[in-house]
């Protein structure tokens, strides 16, 4: 299998894009937006993840099987983590007597 290497202006510009991320959730952090700020956390979360796999692991030169290996293991990632959310949402607080 021939490896491909990532030229080092791809590799300072993710880093650069990646630094830029950290910003923004710093950013959404003192923000003090409340829930919302969980939600755009994890959305920001969910960007420098994909473009970690994408230009560090080299998903950028895969085959389309290992695409949607990645898209299938993503999928499943935001199945769980949706089903966590909403049955943390829906319960009812203990009653104290």
């Amino acid at each position: 299998m021939t490896q491909r290497a990532s030229s080092v202006r791809a590799l300072f510009l993710t880093y650069g894009v990646l630094l830029a991320l950290l910003a923004a959730t710093l950013a959404t952090w003192a923000a003090g937006l409340g829930t919302a700020s969980f939600a755009i956390s994890l959305a920001i979360a969910a960007a420098k993840a994909a473009l970690v796999v994408i230009v560090f692991m080299g998903a950028r030169h895969s085959r389309p099987v290992t695409w949607f290996l990645f898209a299938s293991g993503a999928l499943w990632l935001a199945i769980l983590i949706g089903l966590t959310m909403a049955d943390v949402a829906t319960r009812t607080p203990p009653i104290v007597r």
